[in-house]
């Protein structure tokens, strides 16, 4: 009987352990997004038109983007997950018909995305991860 119940134990420790590892490698590095840049920051577009947003494992960082109005932006997606991942202005689609997003980029991998919008507020996305992974874009 005593068997049974340090066995049921450690059963039940190992599937606990198994759960945090799973929501780990699922949610997001906080420790790490801090690092690189703080979770409320927006980012910027450089001079010469260019932007970077890191992608994890499912969060974008910074999850905010503040854009020049009617001006070309170059957008690279950084992903640093193990995840494949997307990024993707909801509901805009660019000179060729097709919504503004870059192709699927897998893990260690960089995509980028050419774009241009008339001011307003814009959310953005990961279509493969829509729920978790998402932003605001605004241009000005």
């Amino acid at each position: 009987m005593r068997y049974g119940r340090v066995a049921g134990r450690v059963a039940l420790m190992v599937s606990a352990l198994m759960l945090l590892g799973l929501a780990a490698a699922c949610g997001g590095d906080d420790a790490t997004e801090t690092a690189e840049r703080p979770a409320n920051s927006a980012a910027t577009v450089a001079a010469d038109g260019t932007v970077t947003i890191t992608a994890r494992d499912n969060v974008f960082n910074p999850k905010a983007l503040a854009v020049p109005a009617n001006q070309p932006v170059t957008l690279t997606l950084d992903n640093k997950g193990a995840a494949i991942h997307n990024w993707a202005v909801a509901g805009q689609n660019g000179p060729d018909g097709k919504e503004i997003q870059t192709a699927l980029i897998p893990a260690g991998q960089q995509g980028t995305v050419a774009f241009s919008l008339p001011a307003g507020k814009y959310d953005f996305y990961c279509p493969v991860h829509p729920v978790e992974m998402r932003g605001k874009l605004t241009v000005n």
